[in-house]
Order: C-alpha cells, then sequence, then structure tokens
C-alpha cells in the first residue's frame, strides 16, 4: 500500500456536512518551538487527537506540501458534560449532543476548505498508527495529543517510536501531570531529551540511534492483533514499561 491508498481508503464524504463551521481550539503554546524543530517541507505529519481540527490546520499552514493524518475515534457525545471543550464552544451542544456523527461531521466543515491534505483516520491510537505503518506510509512527525491517561500517553509515544523510529515525537498538554509523568517516564528511560516550550513538549533522540532499531516484524504484527500492547511495545522500544494496562479511551477532551 501506498499513501495514496491511505487516503482512498478514508475519503471524505461528497458534499460538506450542514453543520455550523466553527474552528476552534487550545492553540499550541509552542508553536515557535515546533517551526524552530520542523522543518516546513516534510510530507507527512501524524496527529493523534485531532477534535475539531485546530492543531491539524497548525501543521497544514507550517508545512504547505505536507498531508496530515488525523486519529481520533470523534465518539458520539450523549451528554455536553462527557467534553469540556464544549464549554468553550456552547453554539455546537445542539449540534454534537445525541446527534450520530455529530463531533466528527463539525471536524469536517470545519476542515472542508482543506480535505485534499487533512486525512481523517477515524479510530483509536495505537491501532490506526499500526494501519498507517502497514499500509508502507512514514510519517515525518508524531504529534501526541489524544487521551491523557498516564498509560495511553506511554502507549502512544512507545509505539510511535516503536513503528516510526525517525519520525520527530511531540505534543501538548505537558501541563498535565499525567502526560508530564508519561512522558519523563519515557525521555528518562530512553536516554532521549526533552525541549519544552509552555504546555508544548517534544522529544529529541541524542547522537548514535542504535538502541531504537526498527520494529520487528513479531511485534508489528502484535500491534496490529492486540490491544493493549505494552507489551509489544517494550520490545521493540527496549523501554521497560511499567506494570500497567492501557486503556482504549477517547482522544482528545
Amino acid at each position: 500500500m501506498t499513501l495514496a491508498d491511505l487516503i482512498d481508503a478514508n475519503p471524505w464524504p461528497g458534499q460538506r456536512p450542514d453543520v455550523p463551521i466553527v474552528r476552534w481550539g487550545w492553540g499550541i503554546e509552542g508553536a515557535a518551538l515546533l517551526r524552530e524543530l520542523v522543518d516546513p517541507q516534510v510530507r507527512v505529519v501524524l496527529e493523534i487527537g485531532s477534535l475539531l481540527g485546530g492543531s491539524a490546520r497548525f501543521w497544514a499552514e507550517h508545512c504547505p506540501e505536507a498531508t496530515v493524518l488525523c486519529v481520533d475515534p470523534w465518539i458520539d457525545v450523549a451528554d455536553a458534560t462527557e467534553r469540556p471543550f464544549l464549554e468553550h464552544v456552547p453554539e455546537l451542544i445542539d449540534v454534537v449532543v445525541g446527534r450520530v456523527d455529530g463531533l466528527y461531521d463539525v471536524f469536517l466543515a470545519a476542515n472542508w476548505d482543506l480535505r485534499d491534505r487533512l486525512i481523517p483516520l477515524r479510530g483509536f491510537s495505537p491501532d490506526r498508527l499500526a494501519s498507517v505503518h502497514a499500509a508502507g506510509v512514514t510519517p515525518d512527525v508524531v504529534y501526541v495529543d489524544g487521551s491523557h491517561v498516564y498509560e495511553d500517553v506511554i502507549a502512544d509515544l512507545t509505539t510511535a517510536r516503536a513503528l516510526f523510529p525517525d519520525a520527530l515525537l511531540c505534543g501538548d498538554d505537558y501541563d498535565w501531570p499525567a502526560v508530564a509523568a508519561a512522558v519523563d517516564y519515557v525521555v528518562a528511560n530512553r536516554g532521549d531529551r526533552l525541549r519544552r516550550m509552555g504546555n508544548t513538549f517534544a522529544i529529541e533522540r541524542i547522537g548514535d540511534d542504535r538502541r531504537h532499531p526498527a520494529p520487528s516484524a513479531r511485534t508489528i504484527g502484535a500491534v496490529k492483533r492486540s490491544w493493549p500492547i505494552r507489551v509489544a511495545m517494550a520490545v521493540a522500544a527496549e523501554l521497560p514499561l511499567p506494570g500497567v494496562v492501557a486503556r482504549r479511551l477517547p482522544l482528545g477532551r
């Protein structure tokens, strides 16, 4: 498979969903850091946790030739209290609450102008990361802003490093204690370097990367077949993960 095959397998609808166009997000505090670290000429960015597409639009702007792979389940919302972000965009409450594909439709409508470059990969990480790898697609950047549960952040980071060892790992919400603890754990156990600006983080590899080989066929198979993937990823990333089981939770907030 190729990037084109992945795009064909995850098409946009034939017409824009009939919902309000709302472009909102918390913003990226460390946008200057990401601009410093990421060459605007990169071709593929993979984002875990796209929600309404605010950060995806940042990547599309900064990397004008890039395809942005947007991983998110866009779970239907039964009650507004399930998604605190709705407090900031109350005009969306009636649009998404109790409506099938409501949140997903808002994402599609808000980013309709970028439908040739933003590819919605609806589903959960790290499963969708494995499907990207299986398609033979290699992202230059993996931006992690999905579940903020400690175990899930570790799973996202270690899966991304195992499947895409040359990609820059970065993400958002380092000011969340669970996110910071997970990032610090991964950095400390791999001997990498943490860069920060505001609540944005980036993980830079230091020196020779022989400690981080490409994942084996056995590991890739394990990622495709199973959840949780902590044992498979420990093998691939040479990282002694904590004795916890990653839980499959909705991405974003």
